[in-house]
């Protein structure tokens, strides 16, 4: 499955891919460190859903990055009230 490596990979490109409306990369082997350049990345597309749940980090990660994310204006609305991010 997909790791770090590949995660960063990928949110590399997702900024050109502005008409994503969904991600799925459930069950691979992603870290805290892929899980969140993937959700900075995202944040630059319109994706009304992503899944990273099931991959390689824990709930303690999972807060981090929630934590993480709602504290950046650009990253905000992945979480919180329309869930759009599934970690």
């Amino acid at each position: 499955g997909m790791t770090d490596e590949g995660a960063h990979a990928l949110a590399a490109a997702l900024p050109r891919c502005p008409s994503l409306r969904h991600l799925d990369v459930r069950y691979n082997a992603i870290g805290a460190g892929g899980a969140t350049a993937l959700a900075v990345s995202l944040a630059q597309t319109e994706a009304l859903r992503v899944w990273v749940n099931k991959n390689a980090y824990n709930d303690q990660d999972a807060a981090d990055l929630a934590a993480l994310l709602a504290a950046d204006p650009r990253t905000a609305p992945l979480v919180g009230g329309q869930e759009r991010l599934w970690f």
